[in-house]
């Protein structure tokens, strides 16, 4: 008989890649799978419409993250801004979970309809993780909740910073196991929550799977300019791209920058479209993107440490990405990169806002240029083992000692 497992999350397929790299594994190891996912009313419906239509044999219940139907999305919208403004201590778990985010609230009602039992039911994101909590609660299941960010570091405010920090301390600790996105959102997460069940949170990286990578060419062609990429959702300001431009422009006809994404109009305008060594390329697919990575020679992981403490200590999809891909990694010295690059110090290095020390990283760069594109094929091959066909088997390695037990 095959396992039953529920996925939970406020986002949807296209735009919560752990959770869909999880949903492909679950049906690689035989579990009829149902998920819950949110339609957003943006860029990202189409590519989800694509995706749940390639899972055939799982089932999707879709819930509205839009105005219609409008009176789920009133109340929610309502009731998240009144427990915001309680006292902590005023608020049960589910009020909590309704003041980290109105879509629990809607979870909260999908999860009540449902009629089957499950095995297991996990969670991607706070708001979910409370419905998936009752969910299991509700239908005698394991419990397991993804902690993709350092969620109250994701927040300047300082009342839903203690509002998800109190969530997670009532949630965690119940749930039968934890997987978190980095070495450090563990560690930081674990430092609010109480000692209990602590084997069984596991770090899951972000990597992916190594079919992606294509191999680079054997020869490098060391006449050509050294080629920069960098790629988000969307590309403007406040990415620390603008910081760096000073550095580039001095340094422009030994350098060409492609950016991935969709451009934001003002930074085009602006900073983008005076500076004729940097290409623009519209957002593609993950595997379309991860393919077309091994064409670059330096892939720049550009997190501003201060914007939030999150940032400080995620692992971006985008180191991952260029570490697979074979790119020398050009990173800012948040704390998470900063280790990342201690423990694989052929791969890259640091590089800092500071127009000094910048511009002289990147001069020394250009001055080993051959040196970098000699290397590729070397980091590529050294980066193989580091995949979501080896990382995978932490999840796995939960949800057989749980089922045997």
């Amino acid at each position: 008989m095959k396992p039953k497992t529920l996925l939970i999350t406020t986002l949807n397929l296209a735009t919560n890649p752990r959770l869909l790299k999880e949903l492909r594994l679950l049906l690689e190891n035989g579990h009829e799978v149902t998920v819950i996912l949110f339609r957003m009313g943006n860029w990202s419906d189409k590519p989800d419409d694509e995706l749940r239509a390639s899972f055939k044999t799982v089932r999707f219940i879709q819930l509205s993250a839009l105005r219609s139907p409008f009176w789920p999305w009133l109340l929610s919208s309502l009731l998240e801004k009144f427990y915001r403004w309680f006292p902590l201590a005023w608020l049960n778990t589910s009020m909590l979970s309704i003041a980290a985010g109105k879509r629990s609230f809607l979870l909260v009602k999908a999860v009540k309809q449902l009629g089957e039992s499950f095995d297991w039911v996990i969670a991607h994101n706070p708001a979910a993780f409370f419905p998936a909590y009752m969910a299991a609660q509700r239908k005698g299941a394991s419990l397991g909740i993804d902690v993709e960010d350092y969620h109250p570091g994701e927040t300047n405010n300082p009342t839903l910073k203690a509002i998800l920090m109190h969530l997670m301390q009532r949630i965690l600790p119940k749930a039968t196991y934890c997987s978190f996105a980095s070495p450090l959102i563990k560690q930081y997460t674990e430092k609010g929550l109480p000692v209990i069940n602590r084997p069984h949170h596991k770090v899951v990286n972000n990597v992916f799977s190594q079919h992606e990578f294509p191999l680079p060419p054997a020869e490098a062609d060391l006449k050509r300019k050294l080629q920069f990429v960098w790629f988000s959702q969307f590309i403007d300001y406040g990415r620390g791209l603008e910081q760096l431009f000073p550095l580039f422009d001095e340094l422009k006809d030994s350098i060409e920058i492609t950016f991935i994404g969709s451009v934001r109009e003002q930074f085009l305008q602006k900073e983008l479209v005076q500076r004729t060594y940097i290409t623009c390329l519209p957002s593609t697919s993950q595997w379309e993107l991860h393919q077309q990575l091994c064409s670059y020679d330096v892939g720049m992981a550009l997190e501003d440490r201060n914007t939030d403490a999150n940032r400080n200590v995620c692992l971006t999809n985008k180191i991952w990405a260029y570490f697979q891909a074979g790119l020398y990694i050009l990173a800012t010295a948040t704390d998470a990169q900063q280790e990342f690059l201690e423990q694989f110090p052929l791969h890259g290095e640091l590089i800092s806002f500071d127009p000094t020390t910048g511009h002289n990283s990147i001069t020394d760069l250009l001055n080993r240029k051959e040196e970098i594109l000699l290397n590729k094929v070397n980091r590529y091959q050294n980066a193989r083992p580091v995949c979501w066909e080896t990382e995978s088997a932490v999840l796995l390695s939960e949800w057989n000692t749980i089922r045997k037990q």
